[in-house]
This record gives C-alpha cells, structure tokens and sequence, in this order.
C-alpha cells in the first residue's frame, strides 16, 4: 500500500512540474550520500543524492547551510509563473525540513533542465526530482550563486569555500 501512494505521489509530482520539464527529462537511479562536507572551516554533515557520477543537493540545504555568509541566499517560488526564486545576498529563514537526513538509500530520479529565477533572471540548471523535492547538482548551483567547491578524492571531502577569489 505504501508503495502504490509513494507511486502515486510521484507521478503527481510530474504532472506538476511538466510546464518546467524539457523533453530531455529522463528517470535515473539516485543513490543516498551522507557525509560531512567542510565550510570555510566549519564541519557540517549534509545528505545528498550521487545521480550519474554527480552530487545533488536540495537547494533550500545549501541556502541554510549559507545563511549568515557572505554568499548567503534566500530561496522562494514564484506561483504565477510556476518557478523556484531565488535571491542573492539575501538571508534565508531555516526551515523545518531543511538539512534532514535522507531516509532512503536508493531512489528514483527525474532528472531535467529546469528554469530557476536568480535576482529576476532565469537560468536554465539540471535538476532531479526525488519524492517531491528539487535537488540541484552542487558545481552548477555553486556557479549560479557564487561559492567555490573543491573535492579531494583522497579524503572524499567536499570543501565549499563562501568567498571565491
């Protein structure tokens, strides 16, 4: 029963954001990944979903993990026009959901080019679909709001860097 509502739900989720979806769209197999990632300096344990070699993270993670920054970011959405906002410099109010542990280890993903609005201008990024929730690959969410990222394969250790040079 469980599984035929979480099947449901999906397929909802795809009506949903057909408007925003290309004919790209594609379902891939998206595979839990915790660990601690480094921040400046600060240690911060954070869930993410490796989907084709890449790791994506829900944007409103990062937007918490950033408040406060220098490269802090408020995320909203825009009903009208069906769209994820999201405004630089600006500081974001944590919420409830937010840096939640991922409770599945494997999921499925529909992975797509979607449009996101970043200070009124629309930019087009690859993002995956996962139980209701937007995740953004990370390099090309650090690109649009302008924080750095180094990864050490030695280690595995993420750094996100809040100033870029």
């Amino acid at each position: 029963m469980k599984k035929k509502i979480s099947l449901l739900l999906v397929a909802l989720m795809i009506i949903a954001f057909m408007p925003q979806m290309t004919a790209q769209a594609k379902t891939v197999k998206a595979t839990k990944k915790s660990q601690e990632i480094q921040v400046d300096w600060e240690m911060v344990k954070l869930d993410s979903y490796l989907i084709e070699g890449k790791n994506f993270v829900k944007l409103r993670d990062i937007a918490a993990i950033m408040n406060g920054r220098f490269c802090q970011f408020n995320v909203g959405y825009d009903k009208e026009r069906n769209l994820v906002v999201v405004e630089l410099m600006k500081a974001y109010e944590k919420l409830d959901g937010d840096l939640q542990e991922i409770k599945e280890n494997t999921a499925t993903a529909i992975l797509a080019e979607r449009s996101i609005l970043i200070d009124g201008e629309e930019h087009k990024v690859r993002s995956a679909m996962i139980n209701g929730n937007n995740f953004i690959e990370l390099r090309a969410l650090s690109e649009l709001v302008n924080f750095g990222v180094d990864y050490n394969a030695e280690t595995e250790l993420v750094t996100l860097y809040t100033q870029k040079e």
